[in-house]
């Protein structure tokens, strides 16, 4: 997901520094997925006949008990928290750097690159973070992180600021995702359900954070929407014992 991330903003930083047109650029990304999709399917792992197994010698039903128990709701929370902080730069950093910070529309795109750069180094190296912070606790610095490069990134001077801004915002977010995924996985009984239950909440912040900040944006300017992130970040770090 990260290094996709990554090839997705240097090949948007090198279209727009070349002049390539966006129907160009755009038909090109999606016949590399095509292909990328069909290579794939090739190694995907048959799990059919597993599950016939299953269903010719079922065991004994568990008890169905409630999923979402308040513990859940709080890592959802969690979760959602950290999908809109990073849906939010996936979206409007590259505008950021280009409508409030004068960049150029390939420094921009580069901009974003640098938080994928750093999404995917955070993640690389989440497990040894985590065991040595514990996971509550690597969640817990995750949002102090996140709220300081966000703030960076909005109030800083220069471009320089802002990527770096950007670096700390991405270093902060990236093992929260993971971190409440694990969480939910944890729960008695239902664990497989509650990872869906988790994981369906937390794409609602991919899904409803970026449009409304699109709207707020509108009212106020793009700086001062963004700032709403202090937020959630500051959400994630206080709501970070519901992970332990």
């Amino acid at each position: 997901w990260s290094v996709g991330g990554i090839a997705g903003a240097a090949g948007g930083a090198l279209a727009a520094a070349t002049g390539t047109p966006l129907a160009l650029h755009f038909a090109a990304v999606a016949g590399a997925c095509v292909l990328a999709v069909g290579l794939a399917l090739r190694h995907f792992v048959e799990d059919r006949a597993e599950v016939a197994t299953a269903a010719q010698h079922p065991g004994p039903k568990p008890g169905r008990r409630r999923v979402l128990t308040g513990r859940l709701l709080l890592v959802g929370l969690v979760t959602i928290c950290a999908t809109t902080l990073e849906g939010a730069a996936a979206d409007w950093l590259a505008l950021f750097l280009t409508d409030e910070r004068g960049a150029a529309e390939s420094l921009a795109a580069a901009g974003y690159a640098v938080f994928a750069v750093a999404m995917a180094a955070g993640r690389f190296s989440g497990t040894a973070v985590s065991e040595r912070l514990g996971r509550h606790g690597a969640v817990r610095v995750g949002g102090l992180v996140s709220f300081a490069g966000v703030l960076l990134t909005v109030l800083g001077p220069g471009l320089v600021s802002a990527y770096l801004g950007a670096a700390l915002w991405a270093l902060g977010v990236c093992l929260v995702f993971p971190a409440a995924v694990s969480a939910g996985g944890e729960t008695p009984g239902r664990p497989a359900d509650a990872i869906a239950a988790v994981t369906a909440i937390g794409y609602g912040g991919f899904l409803l954070g970026p449009p409304l900040i699109g709207l707020l944006a509108d009212q106020v300017g793009l700086g001062r929407a963004l700032l709403v992130l202090l937020v959630l970040a500051g959400g994630i770090a206080a709501l970070a014992p519901a992970v332990r």
